[in-house]
């Protein structure tokens, strides 16, 4: 874990100034012989994945790499037709694929044959592999940590601790960088990005050059890449250090009005072209993407309704269409989130699900190749506006386990998943004037961020009086995952 976070800390270093390319090469070596003392000999992938870094590099440099964009848009007939806006909305819609190695074989699927024979070939249904840490009941510093806190005494907060009011319209996305505390990204309607920070609430910079409203927005795995999706047809990655624009990518693959006929499609963003095989067409405009922890499944969710399942090969860019499941017939999708672990007593792989039919959505995952079954649900307000929704990112031997939404009633909820009656309310934080649109954790759940319509971002800090011996030790952290693995 030290290894990781020093890590990650040179590569932001790394893109401040210019250093010895030999210091690369004696990091890379000295690495290799680390891993190899740790896990034995393993195979030399740089030939067809390059690391996270060197795909960064691509985009201030050259096309080296393949920075892959998985992006949901609407498909015209022809691929002649004109261009269009892109239809990108949840809180996943489209990340930074991370590399990973995908196992060759065959696959044979009964549905959507048409659409699967041509790559039937080239990919395999994953197994369930989990890359999460394993739960010991040994984990003393965890229980530690826990207390003898309640869920609903754990969630607690503080009144409303800043509100950002930069933006002219409605903030569709607050996204929290990784593994940092106070950095916190924002897109909006009125086509801008605001990179803020919490601690002091400063505004550090906007990102302008989109000329259309943002519809979503994601970080790189170092924080150091903001990539954006714009009703403007473009997609566009941004320095989030500098603020400048590093790479504009065109969505030939959208239209203004769209028919029956509409496109997942993956996109290498070093060359801005469509990966070929990279893309498959569903029953409805798309809405929301998410993909599992390793990479290999990706969900797709529509506004009729439906969600579909891909297989997903990262090393190519390739997607095969495999399920094909109904959460509510009719009703929009608007956001999708994938989760390995719910809690510490076991894995228990979930989607969490915005439908606009006044509900929130818990699916069950029940099989490797992505289908799932309606789990819960939990009542919100929703029915006209794109709400978001997302997992607490801390599991602990807390009995429950919690999620946070936005809702059209102005309000923000938490609910104990692992509750199945009226009791399932955690928390409900009042303060917003419009519907609560995007809501976003930081890794230690300190803060919350909300976003609204009219373009305020709300920031909420979680009361932290019972934790003490978290504030006490500097090595807590440490002490939980040495005690986890």
């Amino acid at each position: 874990t030290l290894y990781l976070k020093r890590r990650t800390q040179l590569l932001r270093e790394n893109t401040k100034k210019e250093l010895d390319p030999n210091i690369r090469k004696q990091y890379l070596k000295t690495r290799t012989q680390l891993l190899t003392l740790k896990y034995g000999n393993v195979p030399d992938l740089r030939s067809r994945d390059p690391s996270i870094r060197s795909r960064a590099e691509s985009l201030y440099e050259q096309p080296l790499g393949a920075v892959s964009l998985q992006l949901g848009s609407s498909s015209p007939n022809s691929a002649n037709r004109s261009p269009g806006h892109s239809r990108l909305h949840s809180d996943s819609s489209f990340s930074f694929l991370r590399p990973r190695s995908t196992s060759q074989g065959s696959i044979n699927y009964d549905e959507d044959k048409n659409n699967t024979i041509n790559n039937a070939k080239e990919l395999t249904i994953p197994t369930q592999e989990y890359e999460a840490v394993v739960p010991t009941e040994d984990a003393k510093a965890s229980k530690k940590l826990a207390g003898d806190q309640s869920i609903e005494q754990y969630y607690q907060f503080d009144p409303v601790y800043h509100v950002f009011n930069q933006h002219l319209k409605a903030v569709k996305v607050v996204k929290f960088a990784n593994e940092e505390r106070d950095r916190l990204a924002c897109c909006s309607a009125d086509g801008t990005i605001s990179v803020l920070r919490l601690d002091p609430p400063t505004v550090q910079f906007v990102l302008k050059g989109h000329t259309n409203g943002i519809n979503d927005l994601s970080w790189s795995q170092t924080n150091d890449l903001i990539m954006s999706a714009s009703s403007d047809k473009t997609i566009r990655v941004w320095n989030s250090v500098g603020g400048s624009c590093l790479r504009i990518v065109n969505d030939y693959w959208s239209s203004e009005t769209g028919n029956s006929k509409w496109q997942v499609q993956v996109y290498n963003t070093s060359t801005g072209k469509r990966i070929k095989g990279g893309g498959n067409k569903v029953s409805g405009a798309v809405k929301c993407l998410t993909f599992d922890i390793n990479g290999k499944i990706l969900w797709s969710g529509d506004v009729k309704g439906h969600i579909y399942s891909f297989i997903f090969d990262t090393m190519t860019g390739k997607i095969i269409k495999s399920r094909k499941i109904t959460v509510y017939d009719g009703s929009s999708i608007t956001s999708i989130t994938s989760r390995s672990w719910s809690n510490r007593e076991g894995r228990n792989p979930v989607l969490l699900i915005n439908t606009m039919s006044d509900r929130l959505s818990l699916l069950r995952i029940t099989s490797p190749d992505g289908n799932a079954e309606l789990k819960n649900w939990y009542p919100i307000w929703h029915s006209k506006q794109d709400i978001k929704s997302t997992f607490c990112p801390i599991m602990s031997f807390r009995e429950g386990a919690c999620v946070v939404t936005g809702s059209e009633d102005l309000c923000v909820y938490l609910y104990n998943i692992e509750k199945n009656d009226e009791n399932a309310s955690v928390n409900v934080l009042h303060g917003h004037s419009a519907p609560v649109l995007g809501v976003s954790w930081n890794y230690d759940e300190s803060y919350l961020a909300s976003s609204d319509s009219l373009g305020m971002v709300f920031i909420w800090k979680r009361k932290i009086s019972c934790n003490n011996d978290k504030d006490d030790d500097p090595h807590f952290e440490d002490k939980i995952k040495d005690d986890d693995s």
